[in-house]
């Protein structure tokens, strides 16, 4: 496309999708969820204050916590080898709701939350994991959760 052609919405989103679903090991429907959530996440932090603010924290209306969290903590990387343990995530997952004054529920749920948002999670011979997707540097847990 030039620079001057006018650009819909809609032809940004299926660029966007096709883009994740050409770096991440996830199906349309996830790919779509997290277009959604990335432009939700960013206009939210565009309104509170601009991109590469802090502004936008624990108490940014309508974004939930687990969002925030993936914000924060998850990297998704374009190696569909990485994995990182879904108790390596959890651990995390409380100690950043311990930060921020939350309530971290149950692994369970929280395990759930990430699988609605278009997170793989395989169960291996040694535990379960989410395909994808590494802690960021700095999370406090062994290795950053990641396996192998």
């Amino acid at each position: 496309m030039s620079e001057h052609e006018a650009v819909t919405l809609g032809q940004i989103r299926r660029e966007l999708v096709r883009a994740v679903q050409r770096l991440l090991p996830i199906d349309a429907d996830a790919a779509r969820a997290l277009v959604v959530e990335a432009v939700r996440s960013w206009s939210e932090k565009a309104d509170a204050g601009g991109i590469g603010s802090d502004n936008a924290g624990p108490g940014t209306p309508g974004q939930d916590p687990v969002s925030r969290f993936i914000g924060e903590m998850i990297v998704c990387t374009v190696d569909p080898r990485a994995r990182c343990r879904s108790s390596d995530l959890y651990a995390a997952w409380c100690e950043w709701c311990g930060r921020n004054g939350e309530d971290p529920g149950s692994n369970k749920r929280f395990s759930m939350a990430l699988v609605e948002r278009g997170f793989r999670k395989e169960r291996t011979r040694a535990c379960n994991v989410f395909v994808g997707i590494r802690l960021a540097t700095g999370s406090g847990t062994t290795n950053g959760g990641n396996v192998g």
